[in-house]
């Protein structure tokens, strides 16, 4: 983020580009050292690895700040104001009195209108002459205050119409033009408008499918799918062919499945990997667009939901110099995200760290990342053998499909390398089987594997519109007590939560996800089962009676916390 000169909060003094670059490194380090978020050493080692690009910025992509936690910081630094717009209300009738080009433009949000003040939240609240454009436009005072990039966008496209409404407005041009049989770029428009939406949604997947006497347009938010927009089957053709377009696909295929991708970059600059798949159906193509969209700032393993024991085992373990580490859940779990988490923390200057992913999702920097290429020869047993070649310290390997890949990670990690990978299974004791199923010998898997992950996804409560509701006055109060159990300890009076719908939310009462896990130690009792074939059940009750808290129950303590409800982690847990 650019430091501009900004008034600040005590004594409203002004602080100059050149004054505030100068303060900044000297009062960072101070901060963090009283926040105790590196040790001495490790700060050290951070400096050294930014090569002079900033403490915070190292901070970010090695997964020890999160991008709120940095502006927060930043702010702290210089004494200026800071406001979390993800989590505040935004008074949508103030971003309909400027024109939405200017505050897109801007990077700026008018939130708050009272007593005679405009609050604006900003990534660079030195604007002086932007505040009193926006001052004299609605005749008040304007105070300023950083935010994030990702909440402000949030923010500003709540201010746009609605997708179906847009849309129409776009295909009622193209309707005209093709009746007087003009050049029309309407279709471009659309799709570039479907992926725009999608992006400020945070959608993890677009599906566009053609039914019987229309088309539909659904977008995937939280795991969720949900539909956004319907338009005649006739410009679901012109669709499809745009995207084949932009893809590269052979447009006049219509009988085959094909896959490709395309790169689409917002008004904002922000570039997105877009994975493209088609797919015959009985009323025509249907067409699945993956947002990949690239992580630069880090994800802290905490921030993932992961706490206490099963943290302090899971940073243990991936401290060790060989084994392997898996992480286990159904599509769409996450594990990928905690594969990078976890890649981030080992990150360091004197290892080397290589991946053969299939995608690539997100770009690591300083980590050697392989793309799985059928087509030239690259697959995981392939590019996992070249990989060794490379004198690596650390491997992750997208994930262990066949006995080949298997065996060639296995005899990785027994021979020096900490190897990281994930396997498609219910929970983390069913991995054991999963492997002997590819006929891997179980004194290689005992000797070798040392943790492993299980994982689902779980919808937060929106922080806007949370609000209590006590056990005893739900109409299934017996029956959620009964899950509960014990946790309860004879209560009477236990406050849940749930979110009642907001605009923020998208009226969902759910906003962003974060996991719930099952860290299985693989101890000496669990190496004896797995040299003993013993099963899953009996692998999972030992890993239990040695203190691992599983995914049912740390997703029920996040709901007495209130991070989520009953609902959805048995949802959750029944998929």
């Amino acid at each position: 983020m650019p430091i501009s000169p900004i008034d600040t909060v005590g004594d409203q003094r002004t602080v100059s580009h050149g004054d505030a670059s100068a303060i900044e490194e000297p009062a960072i380090f101070q901060a963090i050292r009283q926040m105790k978020l590196v040790t001495e050493e490790e700060l050290q080692a951070l400096v050294e690895r930014s090569g002079g690009r900033g403490l915070i910025r190292q901070l970010l992509l090695e997964g020890f700040l999160t991008d709120v936690q940095a502006v927060r910081l930043r702010a702290q630094v210089h004494g200026w104001r800071f406001v979390d717009l993800q989590n505040t209300p935004v008074d949508l009738t103030l971003l309909t009195l400027i024109p939405h080009q200017f505050l897109d433009g801007q990077r700026i949000v008018p939130y708050l209108l009272k007593d005679g003040m405009l609050r604006v939240a900003c990534e660079q609240p030195g604007m002086h002459r932007v505040h009193r454009l926006l001052g004299k436009k609605v005749n008040a005072h304007v105070e300023a205050a950083l935010s994030t990039e990702g909440a402000i966008l949030n923010a500003l496209s709540q201010g746009e119409k609605d997708l179906q409404h847009v849309s129409s407005a776009i295909l009622q041009r193209h309707t005209a033009l093709a009746h007087a049989k003009k050049n029309d770029s309407t279709i471009i428009e659309l799709v570039d408008m479907l992926l725009l939406h999608a992006l400020r949604r945070n959608a993890s997947d677009i599906h566009i499918e053609s039914r019987e006497s229309e088309a539909v347009v659904r977008e995937r938010v939280d795991g969720i799918l949900r539909r956004h927009l319907t338009f005649s089957t006739d410009v679901h053709a012109l669709v499809v062919a745009r995207i084949k377009v932009l893809a590269k696909l052979a447009i006049d295929e219509h009988g085959a499945p094909q896959d490709g991708k395309l790169l689409f970059t917002s008004p904002e600059g922000q570039r997105v990997d877009v994975r493209v798949s088609t797919t015959p159906t009985t009323h025509g193509e249907k067409v699945v667009l993956r947002l990949l969209v690239s992580q630069s700032n880090a994800i802290p393993l905490e921030s993932l939901g992961l706490r206490g024991e099963s943290l302090a085992i899971v940073e243990a373990e991936y401290r060790r110099a060989w084994g392997m580490i898996l992480v286990t859940g159904p599509t769409g779990s996450g594990k990928t995200t905690s594969q990078y988490a976890l890649m981030r923390r080992m990150n360091r200057e004197e290892v080397n760290i290589a991946t053969i992913e299939d995608p690539v999702e997100y770009d690591l920097p300083g980590i050697n990342q392989v793309q799985v290429n059928e087509k030239a020869g690259i697959n995981f047993a392939t590019g996992l053998r070249s990989i060794l070649r490379q004198d690596p310290n650390i491997i992750l390997v997208g994930e262990i499909r066949d006995l080949d890949t298997a065996a060639i990670s296995i005899n990785a990690a027994m021979t020096g390398h900490l190897v990281l990978s994930t396997l498609h299974t219910n929970d983390a004791a069913t991995a054991v089987p999963r492997l002997f199923d590819m006929k891997v010998e179980p004194f290689l898997i005992s000797s070798t594997v040392n943790l492993i992950i299980g994982q689902r996804l779980i919808r937060r409560i929106c922080i806007r519109c949370r609000e209590s509701i006590d056990l005893k006055d739900l109409p299934n109060a017996d029956a959620v007590r009964h899950v509960l159990g014990s946790r309860l300890k004879s209560r009477t009076s236990v406050p849940l939560y749930h979110g009642k719908g907001c605009e923020l939310c998208h009226q969902t009462g759910y906003m962003g996800r974060e996991g719930i896990f099952e860290v299985l130690k693989v101890d000496e009792t669990i190496r004896d089962m797995i040299m003993r074939q013993q099963n899953a059940s009996l692998i999972k009750e030992a890993a239990i009676k040695a203190g691992m808290t599983t995914m049912l129950d740390d997703g029920l303590d996040k709901v007495l916390e209130g991070i989520t409800t009953i609902d959805e982690v048995m949802r959750v847990m029944r998929s």
